[in-house]
């Protein structure tokens, strides 16, 4: 399966999401453009 630039960018989105979501102990918004697949 390849894997493109843009996959690599919304898996880094999502992991700093689950940080700063983890951090906060909130839910954290990700831009829907990174979820749209």
């Amino acid at each position: 399966m390849p894997v493109t630039l843009e996959d690599g960018i919304a898996a880094l989105a999502c992991a700093e999401a689950a940080t700063r979501s983890a951090q906060a102990g909130e839910t954290v918004v990700i831009a829907p453009h990174f979820i749209e697949n």
